[in-house]
């Protein structure tokens, strides 16, 4: 299991009504996710904050669009044992 951190651009949405000037200024945000990487492909890149010790449940999960996505680093090759469950 991989340990990274992704940065990418996070799709900006607004809910109210403004001038085009206004609409102008707004702009993606560039974030990071950092955690366990569950999946990736040409379409997406999955990051849980948590893994279960039977690492098979994952929680707090983003799945970041691979177009949004700037750059993924691995930082660390987690090799656990799996428990005797």
């Amino acid at each position: 299991m991989q340990v990274v951190v992704v940065k990418f651009k996070d799709p900006t949405t607004f809910g109210h009504w403004e001038t085009k000037e206004e609409l102008d200024k707004s702009k993606c945000k560039v974030c990071f996710a950092c955690g366990f990487l569950l999946e990736e492909n040409t379409t997406t890149t999955k990051v849980a904050l948590l893994c279960a010790e039977d690492l098979n449940s994952f929680s707090d999960w983003i799945d970041i669009p691979a177009g949004c996505i700037l750059s993924c680093e691995v930082i660390k090759e987690v090799d656990w044992e799996r428990p005797n469950v």
